[in-house]
């Protein structure tokens, strides 16, 4: 949907208009919720509050033709404020999946597994990261948001939002580094190991 079409729904207000918001930016809006709490009746009816909620404030919104980014920091703001209520983990979302890796000379099964154990490092990271770094590298990677978008959707200064976007890219650099010397640690012990018994 092009934002001036966005725009003008918003300014608009009328029943239909917010009828064509609602089904355009569910999906989306309920896949960021779906991949913060993993379970689809809770991520359904969050997605349904972060709508409503959005709809009755509507003349808070400065940017309308930003909609879309808007309300996926309301649904990711009452995402994570009902995980701490349920004092529930925050588990990595499928939106990271897609990453493109450069696997050339595997073949397409090869690549496959290859980028299956990549995304399952990246999720374990992402476990890692406090609430808060969590929500703006969601903003950040998954709805694009720049820094001063996020600072104006989550009420908070773009010095924070930057802070907080260092401190989550230093820890999953951190992380993902540990985890994969362990890896080619233990790959390497299976394969002195393998070559142990075949001397034998």
């Amino acid at each position: 949907m092009e934002p001036t079409r966005v725009e003008s729904l918003v300014e608009s207000g009328t029943q239909l208009s917010l009828k064509e918001l609602f089904e355009h930016f569910y999906g989306r809006t309920f896949a960021t919720v779906m991949a913060l709490v993993r379970n689809r009746e809770w991520a359904e009816d969050l997605t349904q509050e972060s709508f409503y909620r959005a709809f009755t404030k509507l003349e808070s919104l400065r940017e309308p033709a930003k909609f879309g980014s808007w309300i996926a920091a309301i649904a990711t703001n009452l995402a994570l404020d009902s995980l701490k209520k349920e004092k529930k983990s925050y588990p990595a979302p499928e939106v990271f999946e897609g990453g493109s890796g450069n696997f050339s000379g595997f073949s397409s099964v090869e690549e496959q597994v290859l980028q299956n154990e990549k995304m399952n490092l990246v999720r374990a990271a992402l476990r890692t990261l406090p609430p808060e770094q969590y929500q703006v590298i969601i903003l950040h990677y998954y709805h694009h948001q720049k820094i001063e978008e996020m600072a104006l959707f989550l009420g908070v200064k773009a010095g924070t939002v930057k802070s907080r976007m260092h401190r989550a890219r230093q820890k999953l650099l951190t992380v993902l580094k540990e985890r994969e010397q362990n890896e080619t640690s233990d790959s390497l012990s299976g394969e002195i190991q393998n070559k142990n018994v075949e001397v034998k």
